[in-house]
């Protein structure tokens, strides 16, 4: 009786494997879908409006001018010009940035760009990236401190996944130290593994009420 049922598990043992292996097949994984997105002036090669680098807001924290802020055409990083912020007198930041309209959260992003430095203190030359719904900020995400004199250019990434009701993003570079910071060849890429969902028609709680803007683009 024993070897009845010895012989019996080892003829259906097999059956069992090949049913296993006959099977349907493993569903195909999803194409990656990766989109370049074209940001304002991204290689500082516009020149300069005024006092203004146009596409970029210029800010620093408070009180008096304390950051020289302007396109430098010594040694790009590529094509012809790069941005430059130099800190002349003590003040907490000096920053470049734009706000653009997010991706669908679930996708990821990858914002680059090339970065050198002069004499900067330990806080250090970032990028940041902020994710928000209006005007609250539901995540920062800042690149490594690029600090002293690192005179050859160097491709800086920062990679992150686009939170939930991320409805914008604010890119941009701080100066959170003395010394003098370059940067030139910003890129934004995202890249869709197909589990993009669009953003909920709710506001973030901390979310200040969004308004449509009813202004329109001259041709």
């Amino acid at each position: 009786m024993k070897l009845f049922v010895f012989t019996a598990l080892l003829i259906v043992a097999p059956a069992a494997h090949a049913q296993k292996a006959a099977g349907p097949p493993d569903k195909a994984p999803k194409a990656v879908k990766i989109t370049d997105v074209a940001l304002a002036n991204g290689d500082f090669e516009m020149p300069m409006q005024g006092t203004q680098i146009p596409g970029w807001a210029m800010l620093q924290h408070a009180g008096d001018p304390a950051y020289e802020m302007v396109v430098d055409t010594r040694r790009p990083g590529q094509g012809a010009q790069s941005a430059r912020i130099t800190r002349t007198k003590e003040e907490w930041w000096g920053r470049l940035q734009q706000r653009i309209v997010a991706p669908h959260p679930g996708t990821t992003i990858e914002f680059s760009a090339l970065l050198r430095t002069e004499d900067v203190g330990p806080l250090g030359w970032r990028m940041y990236v902020h994710f928000q719904d209006g005007s609250f900020a539901i995540r920062e995400v800042q690149s490594d401190p690029m600090t002293g004199t690192q005179a050859k250019w160097r491709r800086v990434t920062i990679r992150e996944v686009v939170p939930d009701q991320t409805r914008e993003l604010v890119l941009g570079i701080a100066l959170l130290d003395a010394g003098t910071g370059w940067i030139d060849d910003v890129r934004l890429r995202v890249i869709d593994d197909g589990t993009a969902r669009p953003p909920p028609e709710k506001t973030h709680p901390m979310a200040l009420p969004r308004v449509k803007s009813k202004t329109q683009a001259k041709p």
